[in-house]
């Protein structure tokens, strides 16, 4: 990659940080504050408002979970879940689900753990397939692979009896069974909802576009390279890459309340793999900021990248707090 620019300015909200904020009870109904300032005291010292934002994380021993506002990010509340989790995801604002390496699925609420009934281990057998001629199909091994997911009805576990081992795989027949809110059970061949597409990492941020900024891409005339020019005033940028063997693509998306920053998603395609890459940018700049390996937006402007401190939690430029893993789910709105 190569980088031709014209420098336009510094990145200063990196560095920004967040303190808390301590919330002061009102005075007690049956202690009034003689003070003529009661009144005003009282409306200052009102619950703090609905967090903008809920994360969660598995910090390898326990689930966290911590709220965030635009301006700080709450104490972490965790959770222990006191055996390997192999999948969890948020069920909804308020509970979150798990998979147990031992197989149970427990849902979490209000801080505890409720281990989810499942059907009868018969449930998940199934009777090996056979093609016309009654032999065992060709290729089919027995598999033991189970995934977890949350659907619009509820919580979902799913198995896969036999495995298709050609190519790049496939169930014959996924069993799959509902065990919250209610017990259901059905058998499909449709892979059930992310299983072969878990969350990569790769968001972009989805604030507005400064309006003296302009983002163009421009091939070059011999048709060797891509660029991604920035145009700010009589400020400019190329950010390059070699189309040679190659097929390149540009994302980008503005980093929320940030008046010149945003992030740049680089997309190779080489037939048989596709790089992908994601680059912090300042506009027009010579350089990008820093290169980021993992970045998932949040309601808003809320988002987290990977950081050489850790993962930090930010809202739109502003830095609210480090994460100790990659490991992070927003929880739905």
């Amino acid at each position: 990659m190569a980088l031709v620019a014209a420098a336009c300015g510094g990145a200063a909200w990196m560095a920004a940080t967040c303190s808390g904020a301590v919330v002061k009870s009102p005075p007690s109904p049956l202690s009034p504050d003689p003070s003529p300032r009661a009144p005003a005291l009282a409306s200052a010292q009102r619950a703090a408002p609905e967090p903008g934002a809920r994360l969660a994380y598995d910090d390898g021993a326990a689930l966290c979970i911590r709220d965030a506002w635009p301006d700080r990010l709450a104490e972490a509340r965790c959770i222990a879940h006191g055996e390997p989790i192999l999948q969890w995801s948020w069920v909804d604002r308020e509970r979150l689900v798990a998979l147990r390496a031992s197989g149970e699925v427990a849902l979490l609420h209000d801080g505890r753990w409720q281990e989810l009934s499942q059907p009868p281990p018969s449930t998940w057998e199934q009777p090996e397939p056979r093609d016309a001629q009654g032999h065992p199909v060709d290729g089919l091994v027995p598999s033991d692979k189970v995934h977890l997911s949350v659907r619009a009805d509820g919580v979902w576990l799913s198995r896969c009896p036999f495995w298709i081992a050609f190519d790049a795989g496939g169930c014959h027949a996924w069993v799959n069974a509902r065990l919250w809110p209610s017990l259901k059970v059905e058998v499909d061949p449709a892979e059930p909802p992310g299983f072969r597409d878990p969350e990569e990492g790769r968001d972009l941020p989805l604030g507005q576009r400064p309006d003296d900024v302009h983002l163009t891409e421009r091939p070059s005339a011999d048709g060797k390279t891509l660029a991604l020019e920035c145009t700010r005033g009589a400020s400019r940028s190329a950010l390059e890459e070699s189309t040679e063997g190659v097929g390149v693509d540009f994302d980008w998306g503005w980093v929320g309340e940030s008046p010149t920053s945003y992030v740049v998603r680089v997309s190779r395609d080489y037939i048989e793999v596709v790089r992908v890459s994601l680059y912090l940018m300042e506009a027009c700049q010579s350089a990008p900021v820093r290169e980021i390996e993992m970045l998932r937006t949040g309601p808003g402007d809320f988002w987290v990248h990977d950081d050489p401190k850790g993962v930090v939690v930010r809202h739109g430029g502003r830095a609210l707090g480090v994460v100790p893993t990659d490991d992070v789910r927003w929880a739905p709105r």
